[in-house]
């Protein structure tokens, strides 16, 4: 389950977090299971996070910092992930259903088992069988 304080503080908005965050390096954030639909999160400093089976569907996390984040099992179906670090960040087993991973660093990224039907700027290089042609 997510840590509250931490959900609390993200809630409050991206400059209260990467203020709380800039304090306190030392601690991994814990969003397991959060429900973030939605959430506006872009430019947040979400390293190292645990996202671990949260919703994260539809949500803005564009230039957001998620180098080593866990996000196993993670629905972030239509989100946009655009310019996101998302260096050696785990997506085992999550739903990148129709989400867009245009210009976002996916080196040493783990996406086995990873729903990515429909995902914009396929981080294989490999087209969306949406966007292949005849």
């Amino acid at each position: 389950m997510a840590n509250r304080k931490h959900l609390t503080l993200l809630k409050m908005g991206v400059e209260v977090w990467n203020t709380w965050r800039a304090k306190h390096r030392e601690i991994r954030p814990d969003f397991s299971r959060a429900n973030l639909v939605a959430a506006s999160l872009s430019g947040a400093h979400l390293d190292h996070a645990n996202f671990h089976g949260a919703n994260l569907e539809k949500a803005a996390l564009e230039s957001t910092d998620l180098r080593g984040a866990i996000l196993s099992g993670a629905n972030l179906r239509q989100a946009s992930l655009s310019g996101a670090l998302l260096t050696k960040a785990m997506l085992c087993g999550a739903d990148l259903r129709q989400t867009t991973l245009s210009e976002a660093d996916l080196d040493w990224t783990a996406f086995n088992w990873a729903n990515m039907s429909e995902t914009r700027e396929h981080p294989c290089g490999e087209r969306s069988s949406s966007e292949q042609t005849s």
